[in-house]
């Protein structure tokens, strides 16, 4: 899958919109920000086999977003767990990178009451917002009906805290190792996710993935799917939406060719005891 990065039209001027339809004709799927260049419905609409997932922050303006959401036909929810308050970024410091007043982050700026992104963020830059816990967000997310990742999740005790609010996959992921300098790699805290969750849902992972091997070793450790975000990005930057599938096209096919090196004839076949510890 392709992670929702915000700021999207910075990389190409279609943004999330050659994102989806490269996912689309990949066979893959979208999960499309909340704070977007483009809305959830221009995504949708751009690409419905894609966009199918849409992701939500657990501020205040939860449901009017995900009413919104489920108005534009999107089957899930992607609720990011781990920004309940930007991390401390030094490089968008040094480079003096304003992302709140950019009309980049804005395209889910609905007109109609709803709080606009940049309202929604720029709230959290000034004061910071009260933190959700997960009895909160499972009440919210139980009464839209819709299935839904926890997505930043590093340890077995935020899986096993997500999965009993009712969480349908749970998103092993460090923000890209923007939130916070010491956090953890993902993969890292992929093998005691995993062991938590103990299949009951899918785990996903993201934070890190750039090569076939790369998605190798998560599949190994226990992911079911990897998600792709600076990557995605990087194509997108370099050929819009034929860099951004000439980016999956190529994943895959290294993927299949170490699977091939590694005599493993198909997915199922990528478990813990292909690795050898060292």
């Amino acid at each position: 899958m392709t992670a929702p990065f915000g700021g999207d039209s910075l990389f190409g001027s279609d943004g999330h919109l050659a994102v989806a339809r490269a996912n689309a004709a990949c066979g893959t799927l979208s999960i499309v920000p909340e704070a977007g260049s483009f809305s959830f419905e221009a995504v949708r609409e751009a690409a419905p086999a894609a966009a199918r997932i849409a992701q939500v922050h657990p501020f205040e303006s939860f449901d009017p977003v995900v009413k919104r959401i489920k108005n534009a036909g999107y089957d899930a929810l992607c609720v990011t767990v781990d920004c309940p308050i930007p991390g401390y970024r030094v490089r968008n410091r040094t480079n003096r990178f304003d992302r709140w007043g950019m009309s980049a982050f804005s395209g889910n700026v609905a007109g109609d009451g709803t709080p606009s992104v940049a309202e929604t963020f720029g709230q959290l830059i000034t004061a910071g917002t009260p933190g959700w816990d997960w009895d909160r967000l499972a009440e919210a997310t139980a009464w839209h009906g819709l299935p839904w990742i926890a997505k930043g999740v590093l340890t077995a005790e935020a899986a096993t805290a997500a999965v009993g609010a009712g969480a349908a996959a749970v998103l092993v992921s460090n923000h890209g190792g923007r939130q916070v300098d010491p956090a953890p790699a993902s993969l890292d805290a992929l093998p005691e996710v995993a062991a938590a969750v103990g299949g009951q849902v899918p785990v996903l992972l993201d934070s890190g993935v750039r090569t076939g091997s790369d998605v190798l070793l998560a599949l190994a450790l226990g992911a079911d799917a990897v998600v792709i975000g600076r990557l995605a990005a990087y194509g997108l930057a370099a050929a819009g939406e034929e860099g951004v599938r000439r980016t999956i096209e190529l994943l895959t096919e290294e993927l299949r060719t170490l699977m091939i090196l590694a005599g493993l004839p198909d997915i199922k076949s990528v478990t813990r005891d292909v690795l050898a510890p060292r």
